[in-house]
């Protein structure tokens, strides 16, 4: 049987009886072993990275610039079968780069028909099985064949009392799956849970309740990063609660308690306030976490009582040295080349950023006409033997942390 059909057979048994699950509540409550993450208030100018990137460690990547292969923005970007997979969410397709950075082909296809999806709405790489699982608005699941972009199966992920926001794979036959307060508005009054584990054909456990509101419109912000894999291991955040969870097979155990100084409240009035859309107190919205050996690289936003949307900040954790490095309305910034650059994740110590074409070519212009030769330096030097066009598709920036 294969992994979808597992999926379809699933969610099947998850309609037609809760009571055979097993709910894991406790393991969500935040404990003295809980690491707490404590980001301050200080606010700083830039947020460096030169310091802790290994030496030389950065390339660039010039994405080839074709008719098909034309970038509208990236969203998400992953490192599969030795070539850059890119999500293209304005354009609403996914494109596949080799590593040097020539155009291989498009994965999947924009449609109404079988194996065609509409709007993605989840998009993850699965390891075990060399696949892009996505799924679209109407629930549906494709895998994708990474080396060949061909569609391998098909399942529409339609169920009682849950509506998917997100699947993510944790093995070949293993998925979460979480749907951010999202519910069947016919479902009983009874408690609701926002995250499923499923092995094979079978949901092992449900976790995080939450009180069913009959009259409740509102639902959350969501995020596109609500999961991520640190050392081969599952993690996962609802940006409410600001919470890092570790996602194992015998339930969620929380790793980190982000707090900060800017909105402190107990998990218990901020899911309050969410589901009553109250906006009597000062919030934080997480939108990202990315951990390496060392750090932590967060992104959120801070949302002022009485205000619907917040002000983006950028942070970085020392993880070792336990304490917040810096705090900024501004991303990360390379300051030998003096360049903000938005960082995705590639692995555990790999990042990626990428920069719009008509930046570097402002760059190169500003380089020289500024700098002496030598105030040249090696990276400078990269970024002038780019050949670049105003409207090309993105560079890539690869990057270590060290």
């Amino acid at each position: 049987m294969t992994y979808l059909k597992n999926v379809k057979m699933g969610f099947l048994l998850l309609c037609l009886g809760c009571s055979q699950y097993t709910s894991s509540e406790t393991q969500n409550e935040v404990d003295e072993s809980t690491e707490i993450v404590n980001i301050d208030l200080v606010t700083n100018k830039i947020i460096s990275l030169d310091s802790i990137l290994e030496p030389n460690s950065i390339e660039f990547i010039a994405l080839e610039t074709t008719d098909e292969s034309l970038i509208g923005g990236v969203d998400k970007i992953f490192f599969a079968d030795s070539s850059y997979i890119i999500y293209d969410g304005q354009l609403e397709r996914i494109l596949k780069f080799k590593n040097s950075g020539s155009y291989e082909r498009k994965i999947g296809r924009l449609g109404k028909g079988i194996m065609e999806y509409t709007q993605i709405r989840s998009l993850f790489y699965n390891q075990w099985s060399n696949t892009m699982d996505l799924m679209d608005v109407s629930r549906k699941l494709i895998q994708y064949d990474v080396a060949s972009g061909e569609a391998l199966e098909e399942s529409r992920l339609v169920f009682d009392n849950f509506s998917l926001d997100a699947i993510y794979p944790a093995g070949k036959e293993l998925s979460f799956l979480y749907n951010n307060f999202r519910f069947d508005m016919n479902a009983p009054e009874d408690t609701l849970y926002r995250l499923f584990f499923l092995n094979k054909n079978k949901v092992e456990y449900m976790s995080f309740p939450y009180p069913y509101i009959k009259d409740r419109t509102v639902f959350p912000t969501s995020s596109m990063f609500n999961f991520y894999t640190y050392q081969n291991k599952v993690h996962f955040f609802e940006p409410f609660n600001s919470v890092v969870y570790l996602l194992t097979e015998n339930g969620p155990t929380p790793k980190y308690n982000i707090q900060y100084e800017f909105s402190k409240s107990s998990y218990e009035s901020r899911l309050e306030n969410l589901l009553t859309e109250s906006l009597h107190q000062n919030r934080t919205s997480l939108n990202k976490v990315m951990e390496t050996d060392k750090y932590l690289f967060l992104e959120f936003s801070e949302i002022i009582k009485g205000q619907k949307r917040g002000f983006r900040r950028f942070s970085l954790y020392d993880k070792h040295n336990r304490k917040c490095i810096a705090n900024s309305i501004y991303s990360f910034f390379i300051e030998e080349l003096a360049l903000e650059v938005f960082l995705h994740q590639l692995s555990d110590n790999s990042f990626i950023a990428v920069v719009p074409a008509g930046i570097i070519i402002k760059y190169q212009k500003a380089y020289k006409e500024v700098l002496t030769d030598n105030e040249i330096t090696p990276m400078k030097q990269k970024v002038l033997n780019l050949t670049v066009n105003e409207f090309d598709n993105p560079i890539l920036l690869l990057m270590k942390i060290r």
